[in-house]
């Protein structure tokens, strides 16, 4: 029977074998080609012993060295046999148990240190919360492209610098800049036609109030989003005509919103840093510094779609701690050391950080490669605006964005660092010393 026969049948049966990596047999099963991996795995851990089905969210079907996802159908594991053989006996899957990643376990053997994450005391159920946000930004993530074609650049630099002024002046949150934004550009890319400026200033207020509202219902108590929004629109936009627009977004993205974004992995990626005495960076001015210039490299990451949206998230994220630890000009923060002294911290803190990015995309298997390009584009990005390279909107915006941050730079509970410092390492971030420590690690 052919492939095409064979698949094109759906009252076929088929034996399938499940075993484990060293040969054994662990259940054999009768089964249709549209029947998925997940289904097969869950059939065959229900006659297993106590310890398999105990851990059943650990363990992967794999088939000629491919993991498969649950969903993935047998009919994909059965053409590919059948283009080699001319007939198929059986369908040979095996069962391993994949490890938690770093992150995840260093969560999970730190409670104290996270208490607003002691929830997650299952390294497993750490690694599926990162890996559901990675495949949640991804499915929401728009094209660059069709965001250009929408907004032009310059509007849409003013719009971004706006919507920080307004996030500092009110005290609002950097994670509803980064939703604002993002939400923005998704309608804007959805619309497929240009946007004029009236149109962008009741969107720019609709994206904003619409993340306000996903917020924490404590941050923003009855009334007070709506004393913000009428703050910021200065009487030009009433509170109705901002609504009805909020609601028409909505409705053009199919009311899938309060998607995660770069800042989200962000915080993620940084918990090593912030988390106090014992394992990670602690308390300090270093670990201060480092976590608030990653925090500003990635709201000028805002500024390119090109960037921002070609790559993933995690990876956007993840370029702006890698270029934090780059362009903070030495281990103090304040006096140059020569970069030979420096490279074996930095890579350690590279490796590091390369580890806890396999936590939100594991089957990207070359993240090394897409975080090396992604903090090269950011390095470039920081020169030309550090450096009045590129005219126009986006330098003025820059020196803004550096500025807001210093005087946003206070320390939180887990630093024991003068605001001051942590203002000043902030306008001292050397793109060129971070373009000499990036040639240095990647050896180019």
């Amino acid at each position: 029977m052919t492939a095409a026969e064979l698949l094109s049948e759906d009252l076929d049966i088929i034996s399938v074998e499940v075993r484990t990596v060293s040969g054994k047999l662990l259940g054999e099963v009768s089964a249709l080609p549209k029947e998925t991996a997940g289904s097969v795995k869950q059939r065959v851990l229900e006659n297993a012993d106590d310890e398999l089905r105990g851990n059943a969210g650990r363990y992967r079907l794999v088939h000629d060295l491919t993991v498969l996802k649950d969903h993935t159908r047998l009919s994909e594991c059965i053409s590919q046999e059948l283009a080699e053989e001319d007939c198929l006996q059986c369908l040979v899957l095996m069962m391993v148990c994949s490890a938690p990643s770093t992150m995840a376990s260093w969560i999970s053997s730190n409670p104290n240190q996270l208490p607003e994450v002691d929830q997650l005391t299952d390294p497993y159920l750490a690694d599926s919360v990162f890996q559901f946000e990675c495949a949640a930004a991804a499915r929401s993530q728009p094209k660059a492209s069709s965001v250009s074609a929408a907004i032009s650049q310059d509007s849409r630099t003013q719009v971004i610098t706006w919507l920080g002024m307004a996030c500092g002046a009110t005290r609002l949150e950097h994670g509803l800049l980064h939703g604002a934004v993002r939400t923005l550009d998704r309608y804007a890319a959805s619309v497929a036609r240009e946007i004029t400026l009236p149109e962008l200033q009741k969107l720019t207020l609709s994206s904003l109030c619409l993340e306000m509202k996903l917020a924490n219902a404590d941050d923003f108590p009855p009334g007070q989003w709506q004393r913000v929004l009428q703050h910021l629109s200065h009487g030009q936009e009433c509170l109705s005509n901002i609504l009805r627009t909020e609601h028409e977004m909505l409705r053009q993205l199919d009311f899938d919103v309060g998607t995660p974004t770069s800042l989200t992995f962000l915080d993620g990626l940084t918990m090593r840093l912030t988390s106090g005495p014992g394992e990670g960076y602690g308390p300090s001015t270093n670990a201060a510094l480092r976590v608030a210039s990653a925090q500003l490299l990635a709201e000028l990451a805002l500024y390119d779609p090109s960037f921002q949206y070609g790559f993933p998230a995690a990876i956007v994220a993840a370029s702006a701690l890698g270029v934090a630890f780059m362009t903070v000009v030495d281990e103090d923060g304040f006096n140059p050391q020569p970069i030979d002294q420096c490279m074996g911290e930095l890579k350690a803190q590279h490796d590091a950080l390369l580890d806890d990015l396999s936590s939100y995309c594991p089957g990207l298997l070359d993240r090394g490669v897409a975080l090396r390009d992604a903090e090269r584009k950011l390095l470039e990005l920081l020169q030309e605006c550090a450096t009045c390279g590129r005219p126009g909107r986006l330098v003025e915006a820059f020196q803004l964005l550096v500025q807001r941050h210093a005087r946003r730079a206070t320390p939180e509970a887990y630093f024991t660092v003068i605001c001051d410092d942590l203002a000043r390492g902030l306008q001292l971030l050397s793109p060129k010393v971070g373009l000499e420590k990036y040639r240095a690690l990647y050896a180019l």
